[in-house]
Formats: structure tokens, sequence, C-alpha cells
């Protein structure tokens, strides 16, 4: 092998493990720049720092790997070129200093005295001529073990903040989404009343996939805003808010995006009244129809028909009038007004159903408490005179029938 095979063999050789040492350290630090920054990012921290955090951790962690690569490759630099491996052989091999790297200088002159001394040199390293510098060569091995042992150790703590810290992770592989907030679905209102009476609570359900806490902010007519910062369970999170007393204005937010605004419109408490009850008699009482106080209770005679009227707040749907023993009377609903007309039996308190065409209708009159007098059969007594009475022929006697 010639002089300069050998050392071309030589130089090459180091450099492939300058290489390695050069691939694996940048890799290492950059990879353990982004687990720091998945870290600082976990549990929902990238919405609430700042938006272009993710991006800085990107930058931070192909800057920490570039400072690196430059650093260890000027560090290793001179180990890789032709004078730097001939002094190492000099050194190694016991040759004169200058010997080698003497010749590498003069070589492209050419000429019998490089080649004599070219000669003299291979057949003095003929027997190291597989490993002429083991030195060097051990030297960059400890490099190229502390560079893979570094790699792998970055590889491990990757791959357990891949599980540990996999939220940050998200905002990380999609930076630029998370800046704009559409790394994750979007927030939803999945449960709010449309109408709610006034002076109730309202329970507002939101979907918040992927979120750890969220903001609420909402407002009623007429009043400023307030917040309220809600935690999120399994992908949701509920509020209620009340008593509400008007309409009111709801927004969720993460920090990054926010919902749709929902309105919740409040209606006051739908209610029946003006109630009327009118009773009509069996005709051989010959007594006139005439109106019941609803507030009192009312006696009966068997055989009245009992007719109700009355108004409601909202459009009906359906009202009836119940009894403790399961009784039901079903009235006529038209629009705010009901009507309708049965004939009661027994004593009952007759409670009040009603249902509009949006919402149960909860505040309703007092029950009507009836009680059915049952019919008799006429009795005929004479009062006057009593017991035994003697009269004459000509003599008179009144009486008195009930």
């Amino acid at each position: 092998m010639t002089l300069l095979a050998l050392i071309t063999r030589e130089v090459e050789r180091l450099r492939r493990l300058r290489g390695a040492v050069v691939a694996c350290v940048p890799v290492a630090v950059a990879a353990v720049v982004l687990v720091g920054g998945a870290r600082l990012l976990t549990e929902g921290r990238w919405l609430t720092l700042p938006a272009a955090l993710p991006v800085l951790v990107w930058g931070a962690a192909i800057g920490a790997a570039a400072v690196a690569a430059h650093r260890v490759r000027r560090r290793l630099a001179e180990q890789g070129s032709e004078m730097a491996v001939g002094e190492a052989i000099e050194r190694e091999q016991g040759l004169r200093r200058g010997a080698l790297t003497g010749w590498l200088e003069v070589r492209a002159a050419g000429g019998p005295f490089a080649g004599r001394a070219a000669e003299q040199l291979a057949a003095r390293l003929a027997s190291v001529a597989d490993r002429p510098a083991p030195q060097a060569h051990r030297h960059l091995m400890r490099w190229v073990v502390v560079a893979t042992a570094g790699l792998l150790v970055a590889v491990v703590a990757t791959g357990i903040s891949l599980v540990r810290d996999a939220d940050g992770w998200m905002a990380i592989r999609h930076p630029v989404a998370a800046w704009r907030g559409t790394v994750l679905p979007p927030l939803s209102v999945l449960e709010a009343p449309g109408r709610l009476p006034r002076g109730g609570r309202a329970r507002v359900v939101i979907a918040a996939e992927g979120r750890r806490q969220l903001r609420v902010r909402w407002r009623l007519t007429g009043a400023g805003w307030r917040d309220t910062t809600l935690r999120v369970d399994a992908g949701r999170s509920s509020v209620e808010l009340g008593p509400v007393d008007a309409d009111l204005v709801l927004v969720a937010s993460d920090g990054r995006t926010t919902s749709d605004s929902v309105r919740l419109r409040v209606v006051d408490r739908p209610f029946l009244g003006d109630v009327v009850v009118r009773a009509t008699y069996p005709a051989y009482l010959g007594r006139p129809t005439e109106r019941l106080p609803v507030d009192a209770p009312m006696r009966l005679p068997e055989g009245t028909r009992v007719r109700v009227e009355g108004n409601a707040s909202e459009t009906l749907a359906r009202v009836a009038l119940v009894s403790g023993d399961g009784r039901r009377v079903g009235l006529r609903a038209q629009g705010l007004r009901f009507d309708g007309e049965f004939r009661p039996s027994g004593m009952a308190a007759w409670h009040w159903e009603a249902q509009g065409e949006r919402q149960e209708i909860v505040d309703l009159p007092a029950p009507l408490e009836i009680e059915v007098v049952p019919d008799s059969a006429p009795r005929v007594a004479i009062v006057e005179p009593t017991g035994e009475l003697t009269v004459g022929l000509e003599d008179r006697v009144g009486l008195e029938i009930v």
C-alpha cells in the first residue's frame, strides 16, 4: 500500500467517526429542547401562554442544534485533516517529527526525493497499515460513544414525554395551528335553554375537547360582563347561571378561540288565571245558573253541572283538572283561553294541569274544592196541631204542613 493511500484511508475512517458525532449531538440537543418545550406547554398551558411559544420552541431547538453542530465540528475539525492525521501517525508510531507531515507538504511538487521518502515511510508503516493512528481512533470512538449515549437518552426522554406530555407535544407538532387556535376541535355549546322563566337558573353545557379549563363570559341585558373560569372534565364543562331576570348572552373562550355567542331569552313565568266557575243546577230545583267563588269550598246538589273558564299567559297546548282519586277532566284549549264542563260527584279537590306550546305552566290557580250533596226523597209532615184534638161540627181547624 502506498503512503498516500494509507493516509487517505485513515483520514476517511476518522472523518466517518467525526461525522457520526456531528450527526448525533445536534439531534440529541434538539430533542432535549423539544422535550422541555413540551413540558412547558402541557396541561393546556399552551392555550394561556403567548401564542407564538410553540414556534419559538422550534426556533430554540433548531438554533441549539445548529450551535452544537458548529462547536462539535469545530472541535473535531483538525482531527480529520491530512496534516492532523499525519501528526497523529508520527506521534503514535515514533516517527521523527516532520517526517510525514513534511512529505505531505512537498508531495505535490514530486521529485525523486519525495518518492524515495514515501517508499521508506510506507515500508516503515507496513506493519500497522490497518490502523496507523490507534490513539486518535480511540479518542474519536469515545466521542462517538458519548454522543450515541446522549442521543439514546434523548430518544428515551422523548418517548416518555410523548406519553406524559401529549398535550404539549400536540402544540409542538402543529405550531402554526396552535398559534391560530385550530389544532383542537372548536368550542361549541351543547345544552342551553332558549327560553328561561324570569328569576330562573340556566344550566349551560360546553363541548371543550382537549382543554383543561375554560373562561366563560356572560352578560345580562343592561349589565356589565362577568367572567367565570370552569374546569373541563372528559371534554365537557358546565356552568349554572342565575337567577336570571333579563336576556343573557354567553361566550366561551379557551384563550385562543371563542365559541359562537349564545343568547338566552327571559320570559315571564307562564300562568293560568281569570278562572270563572258557574253552576247549572238540576231543573227540578228551579234555581238559576250562578257564579261560584273559586277560593272557597263549593257544596253543590247532585246533578249540578260545573262550567270552568279562564285565560293563560301563553298559548296553551292542553289544560285538565285532576282529582285526588285519579279522575281527570280535560278542558278545551283555544289559544290563550280554555273552557270546559263536567258533572262532579262525591267530595274532591280538583287540581290543575296545564302545558303551553313551548313549556309547562307551573303557576296554577288553587284547587277547586267541590262537595256534592246527594239527592233525597221528599218528606211531608203535619207540624200543627199536634196530638189529639176535639172539634165540633161547625168548628174550623187550621193545619201547618211542611
